[in-house]
């Protein structure tokens, strides 16, 4: 019950709230030896630390993560852990550390059959990092369509905007605009958490095809948004 409600409250953007309340449940899992579910409340716990901007308290309990789902065998856990590991490296430009746990987390998740939009969009980031256009299309092609079957957090978005990204960088303006037009119109709609992620790749995005105005619109919007729900981390980068 305490997980389902910070998942609704960190919905809302009601972050502090969010993290008392699963900081609050990894601790009855701890005292009860559930370990599976402390590792997944540690990996949400982490999550919502990253967009209070709070890196190093994300990176530890992501890392507590990955050690409580280690003694317990628990491979849904490990792949959780490494993913949002991967997010925590990827957000702050730690590029060394992001690679080892993008390329676990994908793995894990393959082997699995299963939570691979949040891998795939990880990589598919550290691969417009590297410039290698190809796959991020590869990639964001693949989390559109698993996402479809899917996708509580709206990561199929993440994706979209990802994609355009690389069109915009090889110079495919029609796609790059069509994937914009298509996320902008749905971003009202997703969790506040993930519509300051899309909003941020929105704004490169349309940087990239040469929409200032409407790049700085968005920017603006997290910065707002950001101001008002505590989204420290987003805030950040949408001063940046």
């Amino acid at each position: 019950l305490l997980v389902a409600l910070a998942t609704a409250q960190a919905s809302r953007g009601m972050l502090a709230s969010a993290a008392g309340g699963i900081a609050e449940a990894q601790i009855l899992y701890r005292d009860l030896g559930l370990r599976p579910a402390r590792a997944i409340a540690l990996a949400n716990l982490a999550e919502i630390l990253l967009l209070q901007g709070d890196v190093g308290s994300a990176w530890q309990a992501a890392s507590d993560s990955l050690a409580e789902a280690a003694a317990a065998g628990h491979r849904v856990g490990d792949v959780t852990a490494r993913d949002v590991r991967a997010g925590i490296a990827l957000a702050v430009g730690a590029w060394a550390d992001a690679r080892p746990e993008v390329a676990a987390a994908l793995a894990g998740a393959r082997a699995q059959k299963g939570g691979l939009p949040g891998p795939l969009c990880h990589a598919a980031r550290l691969a417009l990092v590297d410039g290698d256009l190809r796959a991020v299309l590869k990639l964001t092609e693949e989390a559109e369509a698993v996402g479809k079957s899917g996708d509580p957090e709206g990561l199929r978005h993440t994706a979209r905007v990802l994609r355009a990204i690389a069109f915009a960088r090889q110079g495919a303006e029609a796609p790059a605009r069509s994937g914009i037009e298509l996320a902008t119109a749905q971003v009202g709609a997703l969790p506040m958490y993930r519509r300051v992620s899309v909003l941020l790749d929105l704004a490169e995005a349309a940087a990239a095809i040469g929409e200032t105005a409407l790049a700085l619109e968005h920017f603006r919007l997290v910065t707002q948004i950001g101001s008002m729900r505590g989204f420290r981390l987003a805030t950040l980068d949408g001063m940046v």
